[in-house]
Formats: C-alpha cells, sequence, structure tokens
C-alpha cells in the first residue's frame, strides 16, 4: 500500500508547494491515507516535504469533507480507485450541465465544468 501512495505522490506532484484545490484535497486525502497507516505527523510532513501542521489540517479537511463535499469526492476519486481498486464495473455519474452552470460561482467551478465535458460525464441531452 505504501508504495502505492508514493507512486500516487510522484504522480501528481503533491509534494509540489502550490495551493490549487486539487491539489490540496488530493494531497490531504493523502495525508489521511498515511496517517491510517499509522505514520505520526512529522513522518507524513517528510514524505511530503510539508511542516507536520500542514498536516494536522489536511487531516481535519479530509475529515470534514470526505462524503459529504462533491468536488473533494470527484477531485480525490481517482487516487481513491487506485488505492482501492474494485472488480464491479464502475458507473460514472452523468452530471447536469445545466445545474453546473447555474450553480458555478467561481473559475474552479467553470474548471471543474470543462473536465465533465472532456470526459463526457454529462447526461447525453437535456432540454
Amino acid at each position: 500500500m505504501i508504495e502505492k501512495i508514493k507512486y500516487m505522490i510522484e504522480l501528481h506532484k503533491l509534494c509540489d508547494s502550490g495551493r490549487q484545490r486539487d491539489l490540496v484535497y488530493k494531497r490531504d486525502y493523502i495525508f489521511s491515507e498515511l496517517f491510517k497507516l499509522n505514520f505520526n505527523l512529522c513522518e507524513i510532513g517528510r514524505m511530503l516535504d510539508k511542516h507536520h501542521a500542514t498536516v494536522l489540517n489536511g487531516l481535519r479537511v479530509d475529515s470534514q469533507f470526505q462524503n459529504s463535499d462533491k468536488i473533494y469526492d470527484d477531485i480525490i476519486a481517482p487516487i481513491k480507485d487506485y488505492l482501492y481498486p474494485s472488480d464491479a464495473p464502475v458507473e460514472l455519474p452523468k452530471y447536469s450541465i445545466f445545474e453546473d452552470v447555474i450553480k458555478c460561482n467561481n473559475t474552479t467551478d467553470l474548471r471543474i465544468i470543462k473536465e465533465r465535458i472532456t470526459n463526457n460525464l454529462y447526461l447525453e441531452r437535456e432540454v
């Protein structure tokens, strides 16, 4: 499991110092997974080149958002699927582009809409 986590850290460049939502949420999820494996805050911080207080905050974010924030769950889904693969065929959710556009409040929301269009995650035709 630790090798899979290290691979995800490298693949998604989670050691970078960026503050983009995708990067932060993925990093917070990895913090949580490492903490579940009994790594302490300092060890986790050293693995990702972060301060232990950053790790602690990431654990709080993960516990607050996981399974309650759709955007958070969508962002961490690729890592979660890689760490915990399922034998059952995965049916990707279909979203309503109209609802997403109406709820859109910022450029991050627009970027998520763009990603969903690219990945064909919207219903085929809405009227």
